[in-house]
C-alpha cells in the first residue's frame, strides 16, 4: 500500500484517491503499531487534503472522520 501511495502521490490529480489511501494506510500502520513509519503523518496529510477539498468549516473533526468520508471523495475525483 505504501507503494501505491508512492504512485498516487506522482499522478497530478489524484488528491482524492491520495486522501483515501492516506487515510486507509494510516489506519493500518497505527493498528499495528507503526505510526513511527509514518502512520500519523498519512492521517494529517489525509485530513489536510480532506479540509482542502470541503473548506476547513464544512470539514468534520479528525474524531469525526470515517471511511465513508474519504470513500465519498472517490466520488469527486471520477467526474
Amino acid at each position: 500500500m505504501e507503494q501505491a501511495v508512492s504512485m498516487l502521490r506522482q499522478l497530478p490529480d489524484s488528491r482524492h484517491v491520495l486522501a483515501r489511501s492516506l487515510f486507509y494506510l494510516s489506519c493500518f500502520q497505527i493498528k499495528q503499531h507503526t505510526a513511527s513509519a509514518g502512520g500519523e503523518g498519512n492521517l494529517e496529510e489525509a485530513l489536510s487534503l480532506y479540509r482542502r477539498h470541503l473548506g476547513v468549516s464544512e470539514a468534520k473533526s479528525l474524531d469525526g472522520l470515517g471511511t465513508t468520508d474519504f470513500d465519498s471523495l472517490l466520488v469527486h475525483y471520477l467526474r
